[in-house]
């Protein structure tokens, strides 16, 4: 806050903090005694009026406006910022755990295909195996076939 001992400054420097939480007796008691004083002073500056609706220092209310609205518009843009700030932080840390999990998902497709080429390998060998196990046994069958035919 930029102006804040101006803004302190418009209010007469009646500035009075509150701490809403506490269960301490003692210190609500002197928080009324401080907030009591202040309403004191308040009505003895206004001549016996707690409050006045005049507008003792209209430039000071017009640069108390100016300086609202400024600071609404200051925050305004902090907020804006730290929300885009925040969004692209999670836009990347959702990104950088997309592009993991796409990593390792790849990773398991190449593992399983070369499970699966490595499985087909060996059912192939296995095929030709068996096709040259079949040749030879026919082969012994004709031969034997033949040695029969000879002997009768």
């Amino acid at each position: 806050m930029r102006d804040t001992p101006k803004l302190l400054e418009v209010c007469k420097n009646r500035c009075l903090l509150f701490d809403n939480k506490t269960k301490k007796k003692s210190k609500k008691a002197e928080q009324l005694q401080k907030l009591l004083k202040l309403v004191d002073a308040v009505v003895e500056e206004n001549g016996g009026q707690p409050y006045t609706h005049k507008l003792r220092h209209q430039e000071d209310i017009d640069s108390l406006r100016d300086y609202t609205q400024q600071e609404i518009s200051e925050l305004k843009d902090k907020m804006h910022k730290a929300h885009e700030e925040q969004v692209n932080r999670i836009a990347e840390m959702v990104g950088s755990k997309l592009r993991d999990t796409i990593e390792r998902l790849e990773q398991q497709v190449a593992e399983e295909q070369a499970s699966r080429k490595k499985a087909e390998e060996m059912a192939l060998a296995a095929q030709q195996r068996s096709n040259n196990e079949i040749c030879k046994l026919r082969e012994e069958l004709k031969q034997a076939s033949r040695r029969s035919c000879a002997i009768l």
